[in-house]
């Protein structure tokens, strides 16, 4: 023991480098030396993060200081497959990856499976896991593709992916860090956010992911010091043969964050369930939260359609018990509390970013707002003069449930329905209210009685559907053991009552936590409640969604003193009314449309071109295909008024990709077709089914499943596909797609470097005629089913960086320039043997011109060449027509 001790001291001292001058060397935290760790002192020295270069990335700019001023260990080696495989065997993942040899470092793996390492880690070693999550989910090779309700305490000491700048302060001493900047890049902890041209303290990255969850991935060969990421966004479903990943142990005190909007945060409020998961329980993406952060307080509002960001509402009064409208457009709060006998207001505000549309009741006293439509359709708010203890029959009855009218901003004039405080809820039709604090009474068709025994209960919430249930918690009362059969804590139990008052089920809150502010979710699907999760010291860290047909608790938001959640679901959106679309088809809401299982990077850019397919297939004439180069590099709104143009290319998008979009979506439903313009990319012609998202991920994806189960509906587009394919939750930075017919145009233009080098084998030819044979089936398939139907095709060939002729590649994955005019040959061969099929070469061997200012990188058209390139296009077809 003594000597591995020793032997973790001499790593320190040896790595000195890394460290500031002076103070104590700190033993490793754990017991054995099975990994080799490199101690980093804080020190008043900062790190930078970024870079000030004109031209950088948006989230690679500016240049932040960053001071770390305590204490870190961190792996001196990248984890090894070896090391990988002992700590993750077949009791965490079932089916254990093939990550490689041994003694290489792991790659192939997700940012989830390096968390679970982490944590599995710590367990070995007696350490506290900093990762918590209710549920992971891995795919068919073993790989971790989700942790929901993921959230990490850096406050925890414990194993744990290195932030972005603990990894730097590392990595900046270059001949320190043995192999920071070899092949594999490797995850870190933080969200992806912006930087800030000022100095950070203890910075621990962004407080919460951006709208597609980009996670940042540090180093490798060819890496700078500031780059954070590859050429797509990496999601932490990612894995790929160059990502890995290394360790760090060490408490972060007082961690700094910056939001989204570039906002420093100390006590960020994480959202740690997404939109996606929600919608196993509410079948929408239409869904808002609002509840009261105690830390700052005020109101917290989250809109799930709209890249989740937590948006702080300022307000000069106390607020408590919101309570959202039932359209969703607004909140009703109120200055005071539950249990608290004093006087309140009730307020009225819009659900957005501004102080606006604030009204306030004009009454004497008014607490506890719950909006209600009643069934004439008109909206009220049901409120009461004071919510304080309900156990005293004076002291009820000093009290009074009113109801007021709310239309056009504005409060009507308010009317008495009872005396006593039924402040837990008023079914619309008048006939049932009930009450808590400090026993459960109800008052049913005018006639006041007192549920549970009259036991203590609390935190009562009437349902707003027809079933009239009531949700309370207790405190561990005769009656509620005797219905669970078990003893139990204070608050650790969920109950639901029928109309009547009868138990019927009960919700268990997991060990070390109990249950706070449990609500009714309003809106289309009435099985839900939104709670609070105190933890064992009584702080309440989590918002939950507990589903009471499974009893299943999700993790919604995470948080220092999270306080009366409120969350809305809209009622379900209307139906096609087109008269081209099959009637009387009865779509499973679980699987139609549904074409996103984890939000990756692909699956939401696929997911979103799956809403062009069936938003333009009865009006579009012209349809383009390939991958991100023509994603970005031909605009649909530039082509003449006579076409109508949707763009259905796609990032990581190949020949395969195509060939499935024509075969199955395109040429069996678009009935007004008349041109395909399909991306040929010889430096990708290596890319076969076997490299196909339609290969590796669509089958896995219910929407797609469903579609091939019906034959991909060729005998008739059923109704409300589209409908359901919009209301499925996606990334909503990318509603570009169907704003702009499918294009995402990049703005930033540069010039062609003059330094280049590609990406993939060079000589991929030379082994691969097998697969450049099976791409150019795909191509001369879709050229001649277009032709059975008078639909011409035209292949098109995007520019690259011309740079890439000096080192003998066609581009940027590769390709001998020597080798490009015999597949050249055999496309033009396809031109002469195809009267509807043009070959449009727009690259020709990097003697093109598309000049300076027209790039956006080495093989991507920013918007000035894209408008080149498109008009060109429009030219052609005019030919063609």
């Amino acid at each position: 023991m003594i000597f591995k001790l020793f032997g973790a001291i001499v790593f320190a001292v040896f790595f000195a480098g890394c460290q500031s001058d002076g103070g104590p060397t700190e033993a490793l935290p754990y017991s054995g030396m099975q990994r080799q760790m490199l101690l980093v002192e804080g020190s008043k020295d900062t790190v930078i993060l970024g870079t000030n270069k004109n031209g950088a990335k948006i989230d690679e700019s500016p240049e932040m200081e960053v001071l770390l001023d305590y204490d870190y260990w961190v792996d001196v080696h990248k984890v090894t497959c070896g090391e990988f495989k002992s700590v993750i065997d077949e009791s965490v993942v079932e089916n254990r990856i093939d990550c490689g040899p041994d003694s290489l470092p792991v790659v192939n793996v997700t940012f989830f499976d390096a968390v679970l390492f982490a944590n599995e880690k710590s367990k070995t070693e007696n350490l506290d896991t900093v990762y918590e999550y209710s549920s992971a989910e891995f795919d068919k090779d073993g790989r971790c593709v989700n942790l929901a309700g993921l959230s990490f305490h850096l406050n925890r000491k414990g194993f744990r992916l290195p932030t972005e700048a603990e990894w730097v302060k590392v990595a900046s001493q270059k001949d320190k860090c043995l192999d920071c900047f070899e092949r594999e890049k490797e995850y870190v902890n933080d969200y992806k956010g912006i930087f800030k041209n000022e100095v950070m303290i203890n910075y621990a990255g962004a407080s919460s992911t951006n709208d597609v969850d980009e996670r940042i991935i540090k180093g490798g060969a060819s890496s700078s010091l500031y780059s954070r990421g590859g050429t797509y966004p990496v999601s932490p479903s990612t894995y790929d043969d160059y990502i890995g990943f290394r360790l760090a142990i060490g408490v972060i005190p007082d961690a700094a964050f910056l939001d989204q909007g570039g906002k420093i945060v100390n006590s960020p409020v994480k959202v740690v369930s997404s939109v996606l998961k929600l919608w196993d329980y509410t079948k929408t993406s239409k869904v808002k939260l609002v509840f009261k952060n105690e830390a700052t307080g005020n109101l917290n509002y989250i809109d799930y359609d709209n890249e989740s960001k937590v948006v702080e509402l300022v307000d000069s009064v106390p607020a408590y018990h919101p309570d959202i409208s039932p359209d969703g457009s607004k909140v009703a709060y109120c200055t005071g509390i539950e249990g608290l006998d004093r006087k309140s207001q009730v307020y009225v505000r819009n659900l957005d970013d501004g102080n606006s549309g604030i009204v306030k009741l004009d009454v004497e006293s008014a607490a506890i707002p719950r909006w209600n439509v009643l069934e004439n359709g008109d909206t009220v708010i049901t409120y009461v003069t004071g919510a304080g203890n309900n156990s005293s029959e004076n002291s009820f009855k000093s009290m009074s449930t009113w109801q007021v009218p709310f239309a056009n901003g504005k409060f009507g004039k308010p009317v008495k329905l009872f005396d006593g405080s039924y402040h837990g809820g008023v079914s619309e039709d008048g006939r049932l209210a009930v009450t808590g604090a400090k026993i459960l009474r109800a008052n049913v068709n005018g006639k006041e009685t007192v549920w549970y025994n009259g036991e203590q209960s609390c935190n009562v919430s009437l349902s707003r559907d027809f079933s009239k249930r009531t949700s309370f918690l207790d405190f561990h009362s005769a009656t509620g053991e005797k219905f669970v059969g078990d003893k139990y804590k204070v608050h650790e139990i969920l109950f639901v009552a029928d109309s009547t008052g009868k138990l019927i089920q009960y919700v268990k809150a997991p060990y070390g936590y109990a249950f706070d502010h449990p609500e009714w979710v309003t809106g289309r699907v009435n099985q839900n409640i939104v709670a609070t999760f105190t933890n064992s010291d009584g702080a309440h860290s989590k918002i939950v969604l507990v589903h009471l047909p499974d009893s299943s608790i999700t993790y919604l938001v995470e948080g220092d003193e999270l306080w009366h959640p409120s969350l809305w679901v809209r009622e379900s959106a209307s139906s096609s009314s087109s008269e081209s679309v099959m009637k009387n088809v009865l779509l499973d809401e679980d699987s139609a449309g549904f074409y996103v299982k984890d939000n990756e990077f692909q699956e939401a850019h696929w997911s979103y071109k799956m809403e062009l397919v069936w938003t333009y297939w009865d009006s579009a004439d012209v349809v383009i295909l390939g991958s991100s180069r023509p994603q970005h590099g031909i605009i649909p709104a530039l082509f003449s008024d006579q076409f109508s143009v949707v763009n259905l290319a796609s990032a990581h998008g190949c020949m395969h990709s195509s060939y499935y979009m024509a075969l199955n979506y395109v040429l069996p439903h678009y009935k007004k077709l008349k041109y395909i313009i399909i991306e040929i990319a010889l430096d990708r012609l290596w890319l076969t089914k076997q490299n196909s998202f339609f290969n590796l991920r669509s089958q896995n994806i219910k929407g797609y499943v469903y579609d091939a189960n019906h034959d991909f509906w060729k005998s008739g587009i059923p109704e409300g596909l589209k409908e359901m394919t919009h209301e499925v939750p996606k990334v909503s930075s990318y509603a570009a797609n169907l704003t702009g017919r499918g294009a995402m145009p990049l703005n930033s233009c540069g010039n062609w470097r003059s330094s280049v080098y590609a990406e993939r084998d060079t000589a991929w030819l030379d082994t691969g005629r097998v697969r450049l044979e099976e791409t150019l089936l795909y191509l001369t398939e879709i050229i001649e089913l277009a032709g059975q139907k008078g639909i011409k095709v035209i292949g098109v060939e995007m520019p690259q960086n011309p740079n890439y002729k000096n080192v003998n590649a066609y581009g940027k994955y590769g390709l001998r320039n020597s080798d490009a005019p015999e597949i050249i040959e055999q496309i033009e061969s396809l031109a002469k043997k195809y009267s509807n099929f043009t070959f449009f070469d727009q690259h020709k061997m990097g003697k093109h011109d598309y000049l300076k200012g027209m790039n956006y990188d080495d093989d991507h058209l920013c918007r000035a060449g894209a408008e080149q390139i498109t008009h060109r296009l429009d030219s052609l077809l005019k030919t063609l027509d």
